[in-house]
């Protein structure tokens, strides 16, 4: 561990984070990731970062999703979308459950 890690644990648990999500396209956010963990220096700040990110993805998601229902039902393809895996909403992640 390295004098940066120990002084800002946060950055390691935001990196492995961010690695489990990114895989092969974290080396090329490696850069912002870096200075991004630098100011994220309390669990509550990484918490909060978490959701920013988990918050991104689902806005996204349904964004298209909605978009291509829009698509399929103007073409008369009638869409439901149903999710096997039910998730809380408004439950942090995983990597903050004890």
């Amino acid at each position: 561990m390295n004098i940066q890690q120990f002084m800002n644990p946060q950055s390691t648990v935001l990196k492995k984070y961010l690695f489990d999500i990114l895989r092969e396209r974290f080396p090329r956010n490696e850069d912002i990731i870096e200075r991004v963990a630098a100011a994220l220096v309390t669990q509550g700040d990484l918490q909060g970062f978490s959701q920013l990110i988990m918050d991104v993805f689902e806005t996204g998601y349904f964004k298209s999703l909605n978009e291509q229902k829009e698509i399929l039902t103007k073409a008369g393809i009638k869409v439901n979308v149903v999710s096997e895996v039910k998730s809380p909403v408004g439950e942090t992640a995983s990597i903050f459950k004890k």
